[in-house]
């Protein structure tokens, strides 16, 4: 069966998506649409999408698509995706959901109602990586999980966007730091790996940057259900060098892995994954290389085809989604107010929240 898409938003991880869903066979590329019709066209020409327009609402009302790609800024996602379920569209939109809990409650309901399917961009747990570390903590390769660490900096000028800085900052507004838009992802493999939720985070920042809309620096640390914690460190700035170290460390030994990619690591511009497990007991290591040269956004589409075309209950997600979220806001709120947060967040931690936390 073929699907056609719609893609509202012609930025950079539009780009990053087109790259690789332009390629399947079972989906048409219908529209790009973005306020800037010039970006659209360049979408238009670069991979094959049939028409243009800046005006989405109007779009869906048109019956030659089934699938909206909302790449939009989160602060008008929740309109968006209301909208085209309201046209009986299927959305795979990019994270974060929103940043509101009542928005994600009510999106999630009227997917449901309405039978239709919302997947959001949580792309890691299709990295093979991810899942040969998921395979790793099975077997018991490092005995108990106690710690995962994280620490992610971006640095614009390397990161070979035109924008640059001013890409960044319009990922920061509304107060948003690089723990809520890059953490996310964090948050969201940790639950997956630990079985468990968050009881309680931790957050401090810094604003590196005087014209940064929010903290461009923060450091959280979340403790879990089972006694483990996640330490979780992300920078937006000018002022560090693209660095990523994650670790998970166990009562029996370690794992590093990183990400293909030109950043500082052991094997800098690889195009593999790499992980590494030190075991204790032996004082050896093993490495293991699993191939990813691109974000896998085109295995997440074809999962998402394959639910839509299953009719798959999908509430198993939207569970992960809401939780994930959860400790996002938990982190910026912990950041704002100095003190530990505690999960699950109350309705006055999600009032006070929004304070900081603004479209």
């Amino acid at each position: 069966m073929t699907h056609g898409l719609a893609l509202i938003g012609c930025g950079h991880m539009a780009r990053i998506h087109c790259d690789q869903v332009s390629r399947l066979d079972n989906l048409r590329m219908v529209c790009a649409i973005d306020l800037d019709l010039d970006r659209a066209r360049q979408f238009q020409t670069n991979y094959g999408f049939e028409r243009v327009t800046s005006d989405y609402r109007t779009e869906l009302a048109k019956k030659d698509f089934d699938i909206v790609l909302v790449c939009s800024y989160w602060q008008n996602r929740f309109e968006i995706i209301r909208d085209c379920f309201a046209a009986g569209k299927h959305v795979l939109a990019e994270k974060p959901l929103s940043l509101y809990l009542d928005e994600i409650d009510t999106l999630t309901t009227t997917a449901k109602a309405q039978g239709l399917k919302l997947r959001v961009g949580f792309m890691e747990r299709f990295r093979p990586m991810i899942h040969k570390i998921s395979e790793l903590l099975k077997s018991g390769a490092i005995g108990k999980p106690l710690v995962y660490s994280f620490v992610h900096h971006q640095a614009p000028r390397a990161s070979g966007l035109k924008s640059g800085w001013d890409y960044y900052k319009r990922l920061m507004c509304g107060g948003v730091t690089p723990n809520v838009d890059c953490g996310i992802h964090k948050c969201d493999m940790t639950r997956l790996w630990a079985g468990c939720e968050a009881v309680s985070v931790f957050s401090a920042g810094q604003k590196l940057a005087p014209d940064s809309p929010a903290n461009n620096f923060s450091h959280s640390v979340y403790t879990l259900a089972d006694g483990s914690i996640l330490t979780l460190e992300d920078c937006f700035s000018n002022n560090t060098e693209p660095f990523i170290h994650m670790t998970i460390l166990g009562d029996r030994g370690r794992i590093e892995f990183e990400y293909a990619g030109n950043h500082l690591r052991a094997t800098p511009t690889s195009e593999e994954d790499c992980i590494r497990v030190w075991h204790g007991d032996t004082g050896c290591t093993e490495t293991f290389h699993t191939p990813l040269r691109q974000k896998p956004v085109g295995p997440q589409m074809e999962e998402f085809i394959r639910e839509i075309e299953a009719n798959a209950d999908m509430e198993w997600h939207y569970q992960n989604v809401r939780q994930a979220t959860e400790m996002v806001i938990g982190s910026v709120l912990s950041e704002q107010q100095e003190n530990l947060v505690r999960f699950p967040l109350s309705p006055e931690d999600l009032k006070a929240a929004k304070m900081f936390l603004t479209k």
